[in-house]
Order: structure tokens, then sequence, then C-alpha cells
């Protein structure tokens, strides 16, 4: 891939979007190369539970909370609602 430049059109929106980004001495390149590099980041770990028990120990760890809350309840009063 080569580093030549690019002109692409934006709306008016986007443009006053990318430039509420903007950091201090960044140009509107750099402000899309990092909020790429965000993304990326962000979406990363999506997937790297699949194939475990992640979700059903998940569900017993909710499942313990919610016994122990209603404990407390039952022990110090209160309907729970608050």
């Amino acid at each position: 891939m080569s580093d030549e430049d690019h002109h692409i059109r934006v709306s008016e929106s986007n443009y006053r979007a990318l430039e509420a980004r903007k950091r201090g001495g960044e140009s509107f390149d750099d402000v899309v190369g990092r909020l790429i590099d965000e993304d990326r980041d962000l979406l990363a770990g999506f997937g790297n539970l699949a194939g475990t028990d992640a979700g059903e120990e998940l569900e017993r760890v909710a499942e313990s909370v919610d016994e122990d809350v209603e404990r407390a309840v039952e022990t110090f009063g209160g309907d729970g609602a608050e």
C-alpha cells in the first residue's frame, strides 16, 4: 500500500465531528487514523471466548448474586425496590 494522498468528500456534520475530535497538532489524516486504530482495538477481543463455558459461568455468578441479594433483603428488611 502506498502513502499516496487521496481526497474524500465528507458532509458538513462529519467534518465538524472530525474537527471536534482533533487533538493539538493533529491533522485530519491523523484523526481518521487514530479513530480507525481505536475501533480495531475495541473489536479485537470479540470472539475470544467462543467455545468456552464463560457464558454459563457468568449465568451461575449472576444467579448467585441474585440469591445473595434476596437473602440480604430478607435479613435486613425492605422490598428490594430502593
